[in-house]
């Protein structure tokens, strides 16, 4: 078990990870466009605007998927980061988008997308996933553009650490389970993030759950909402892959990486 980052002091945000012996791929890979960088332009927002590169673009099973990293390239902690994500037809039309808490279609609006590891140290590279149901599109989609931002932060955090970690196969899924614990300070909202990685190191799958107090071999039951020295936490985590419109896995997963995160606080 090592760190990615040393982690100074306020900012409660920890990044830990651990990497399984090399899984079998879940199916054999099917073909997957594959995007450029799109490096960010200033946005109307005025928040610091991060790089975002692009591992995978498609669509699949009625949904439209992008996977990739944002890089924090300001020097500093961010907190609240996400993408702001504009869906577009074959004639460059930017699209409307109906998210899940809207009943109606956003006029022309970016479909916003926050990211599974809240706090970021900065030079982190954070892997992400996007997800959006084409029944909440206005019209045909034919590509999408992607843009990074967010909010810089002071201070550091103090480091919660992944323990006795296990990841397996099982039944066509990764599910990986363990322990977290806490040397110093405290940990508002634990929660922990697998990411899983196909035979290039490119991102395909990325799925977070919270950490909880007890562990009935499922990690199931009542959550921690802060987590301080001398606890100890659960989680279990599954990673499925995508699957096409023929039923089939689209990709593979080979590696599985686990983080670490808290909210800022």
């Amino acid at each position: 078990m090592r760190s990615l980052f040393s982690i100074p002091f306020l900012v409660v945000s920890t990044l830990s990870v651990f990497e399984s012996p090399s899984v079998s791929p879940v199916a054999e890979k099917q073909p997957i466009s594959v995007s450029g960088n799109i490096t960010s332009i200033k946005h109307e927002s005025g928040l610091p605007q991060l790089p975002v590169k692009i591992h995978y673009t498609f669509t699949s099973d009625g949904f439209v998927h992008a996977t990739g990293i944002v890089t924090n390239t300001t020097g500093h902690w961010l907190s609240n980061v996400f993408l702001r994500i504009d869906i577009v037809d074959a004639q460059g039309k930017k699209l409307k988008v109906r998210n899940l808490v809207e009943e109606n279609f956003k006029s022309g609006a970016s479909d916003d997308f926050s990211l599974a590891i809240s706090c970021i140290p900065p030079n982190a590279e954070v892997p992400f996933e996007y997800l959006r149901d084409m029944k909440r599109i206005e019209g045909v989609y034919n590509k999408l553009t992607l843009k990074a931002e967010g909010v810089i932060v002071n201070g550091g955090g103090t480091e919660l650490s992944i323990t006795q970690t296990e990841s397996k196969k099982e039944y066509g899924a990764i599910i990986s389970r363990g322990t977290v614990a806490l040397e110093s300070g405290s940990c508002h909202t634990p929660g922990v993030v697998a990411v899983g990685y196909d035979k290039m190191g490119k991102v395909q799958k990325v799925t977070s759950n919270v950490v909880y107090k007890n562990n009935d071999g499922n990690a199931m039951g009542e959550s921690f909402t802060d987590f301080s020295v001398g606890d100890k936490g659960y989680f279990k985590i599954t990673l499925r892959p995508s699957y096409n419109t023929k039923g089939k896995p689209v990709g593979e997963l080979q590696t599985v990486k686990l983080f670490s995160t808290c909210k800022c606080q």
